[in-house]
């Protein structure tokens, strides 16, 4: 959300990946800034463009409840908010581009066929660089 809210495109790395699928994906990407877990130090050493790079110290937590946030977009804007990198069962993993309009539909879409209810409270179990994961998850 932090991302989103500076308009930056978030690229979310599977921590499962190899430290040599993370340089490709890294590489592919194209970044300005890198924020990563510093358990995942070794695999950032080879980033394209030399990115800012900023070592989470701890794996960061909000606290529970709301918190306000908005985007700071239009609803229906076009303009690219993720690139979630596919499995590479054909090769190397390839960036999918997500516009800020598909993530909203696709998690409204998700929330009205579960009847999700503001209080409801999910348990997701996937890693959120996965699409699924963060979309139905948001």
């Amino acid at each position: 959300m932090a991302i989103s809210r500076v308009g930056a495109v978030a690229v979310p790395v599977n921590p499962a990946y190899t430290p040599s699928e993370i340089r490709n994906v890294l590489a592919a990407a194209d970044l300005s800034l890198l924020v990563f877990d510093s358990e995942l130090a070794g695999a950032t050493d080879a980033t394209a463009g030399n990115p800012k790079v900023f070592a989470l110290p701890q794996t960061p937590s909000l606290p529970p409840g709301p918190h306000g946030w908005t985007p700071p977009y239009e609803e229906d804007s076009e303009l690219p908010a993720a690139i979630y990198f596919s499995s590479g069962s054909t090769g190397q993993p390839k960036g999918i581009v997500h516009s800020n309009r598909n993530l909203r539909r696709v998690a409204e879409l998700v929330g009205r066929t579960w009847d999700y209810r503001p209080d409801d409270i999910l348990l997701i179990r996937m890693p959120l660089a996965f699409a699924d994961a963060a979309i139905v998850g948001w």
